[in-house]
């Protein structure tokens, strides 16, 4: 298999690389020629995209949204929550609170209706 290394790609087999050191082979210049020409397989057009020159709609990216409930505990609240769940340790920046029941999770109502079916507990 290849593996990204530096602006390169090399043969995962050659181990004898430190970090951050760059393997350059014909091969791989000849490779990247054609892959960049558009002479490269399906796959291999795939692995070099320059995400910073398509202009992607623009889309929600926090997908989670609180519960009314949640949103009301209190810090104290969400401590001791937590503590109650085998003493929970998060780490983190804006780490959501945790949820008591599985409507709390924003799920659709057919996929709570199989987890209910399933018998899968909160």
């Amino acid at each position: 298999g290849r593996r990204v290394r530096g602006s390169y790609y090399y043969d995962s087999d050659s181990s004898d690389l430190s970090d951050g050191e760059e393997y350059k082979s014909e091969d791989d210049e000849e490779w990247a020629k054609n892959v960049v020409s558009g002479k490269g397989s399906k796959l291999e057009k795939l692995l070099i995209v320059d995400h910073s020159q398509i202009d992607y709609l623009p889309f929600r990216k926090d997908f989670f949204i609180e519960s009314p409930e949640i949103a009301k505990m209190s810090a104290e609240a969400v401590a001791a929550y937590r503590k109650e769940l085998d003493n929970i340790k998060v780490k983190g920046k804006d780490v959501p609170k945790p949820i008591k029941d599985w409507h709390q999770c924003g799920l659709s109502s057919r996929i709570l209706q199989v987890i209910k079916q399933l018998q899968f507990r909160s």
